[in-house]
């Protein structure tokens, strides 16, 4: 889409925007049951407040640069005079004009490189507002992701604690019975009944979890009203994945992150505006084209003039002040992109840390995972030999064990998301993952 076609549809969302969203509400996609990650992060570019927000700074931006470049455009002004003389004191003045009307028509054809200057200025904060919405765009994934994996966690969550109270209930039951025997004591009765009424209170919180997870994710998709009511697992490729040297990784960072690009941008746009003002009083070249109508005494007069104006302002009063403003701003954006830099690096090392943790941590709980299930399967054949067995609490570790296995995939993955935003290789306009491709290390997914 060129950008006028971009201008003239933000124009028209900003200025009709109820019926907009009115409109797309009606043909908004209805979230299919079960809901897969592919199928939200197609709708990751969809209107949003996150991106209608960048859409208003980018619009905002032009329009600037926009009033800029027509300051020198064709101006047209309206020249009406009305005039009275005293005939007794001037008598020489009797033929003097009455009335005049006109118009006046003015171009500036040349301020050697002043308005260019700022122009040139206005569009670069246009480049640094457009990258900002890029990585706008590429969070947007990122808060999808997440929300999606939340409900996950919260179902296997639901299910762990749902599994824990019936084990705890059928101890207490057993403990209540054993009692009627003779076999257990009320202290033991009650601390069966004080673990199962615990592990009922975390269940229930696990359910209200599920719905508020659910909430989270309709809203992030922009779809308040269609909570899904299941989610399909995905298939995560990007946990096998090699990890490159974090300097490596940091380099890539620095080359290609969005939020660097728009901070150098808005760097090149203050030094550009300091140029601009350090040339204010640049000699100027203005065509002026006048047609005026008199009407006097002696009948109406017309008179038609063209010329051309050459002006220099010898002197500026205001352009100190402007060109102290426009370096304190160079040092801010300089300051900032600064800030940028050093803020990426540090975040860059501590992903690199996080994604290498989670995944000597993923192979531990790979291990622990195998380890319940060999011993579920143990005390189900016990049980079925009518040996004594503890069938309830190999499932509840079960349980636990797919819960963290699930809860460091989905950190693993969303770290991972997280580190190809940043270094640029995050692709927006698919839904797999882009690999960081860093010489000397293989990323490809499967």
């Amino acid at each position: 889409m060129g950008w006028s076609n971009y201008k003239v549809l933000t124009f028209f969302y900003l200025a009709f925007g109820s019926h907009v969203v009115n409109a797309a509400e009606v043909s908004k996609k209805v979230l299919p049951d079960p809901l897969t990650l592919e199928f939200a992060l197609s709708l990751a570019d969809e209107a949003h407040p996150d991106l209608l927000i960048q859409d208003a700074n980018i619009l905002n931006a032009q329009s600037n640069k926009d009033l800029i470049d027509s300051s020198t455009g064709i101006g047209v002004q309206l020249d009406i005079g009305l005039y009275a003389t005293d005939e007794d004191r001037f008598q020489s003045f009797k033929n003097r004009d009455h009335v005049r009307a006109g118009v006046i028509v003015s171009k500036t054809l040349y301020d050697f490189g002043h308005t260019n200057d700022r122009v040139s200025s206005a569009g670069q904060l246009v480049d640094a507002e457009q990258w900002k919405y890029q990585q706008a765009r590429g969070y947007r994934r990122l808060a999808i992701s997440e929300a999606y994996f939340n409900v996950l966690l919260a179902d296997l969550q639901f299910s762990q604690y749902n599994e824990a109270m019936s084990v705890g209930f059928v101890n207490f039951d057993k403990a209540k019975d054993r009692r009627e025997l003779g076999k257990r004591t009320d202290l033991d009765v009650l601390q069966r009944e004080s673990e199962y009424q615990r592990l009922r209170v975390l269940r229930y919180q696990s359910e209200n979890l599920q719905r508020s997870t659910r909430a989270k994710l309709a809203e992030v998709l922009n779809r308040p009203n269609q909570l899904p009511s299941s989610l399909a697992i995905p298939k995560l490729n990007a946990l096998d994945r090699k990890l490159a040297e974090v300097e490596q990784l940091q380099k890539l960072a620095q080359e290609n992150n969005y939020d660097i690009k728009a901070a150098e941008y808005a760097v090149k746009s203050a030094e550009t505006a300091l140029t601009a003002a350090r040339n204010q009083n640049n000699p100027k070249i203005d065509a002026i084209l006048t047609a005026h109508g008199y009407e006097t005494d002696f009948g109406s007069v017309d008179e038609l003039t063209a010329a051309l104006n050459f002006s220099y302002d010898l002197y500026q009063p205001d352009q100190d002040s402007a060109i102290a403003a426009k370096l304190a701003n160079l040092y801010s954006a300089r300051a900032q992109l600064n800030n940028v830099e050093s803020t990426l690096r540090q975040t860059i090392l501590q992903l690199w840390h996080e994604i290498e943790e989670l995944s000597v941590k993923r192979e531990s709980l790979s291990v622990l995972l195998e380890l319940r299930e060999l011993k579920l399967e143990e005390s189900r054949a016990l049980y079925e030999m009518e040996v004594k067995a503890d069938l309830g609490f190999s499932m509840v570790e079960l349980s636990e064990a797919q819960y963290a296995q699930a809860k460091n995939d989905y950190q693993l993955a969303l770290a991972w998301t997280r580190l190809d935003l940043l270094t640029g290789n995050l692709k927006l306009n698919e839904l797999e993952y882009k690999p960081v491709d860093v010489k000397g290390s293989s990323n490809e997914t499967d």
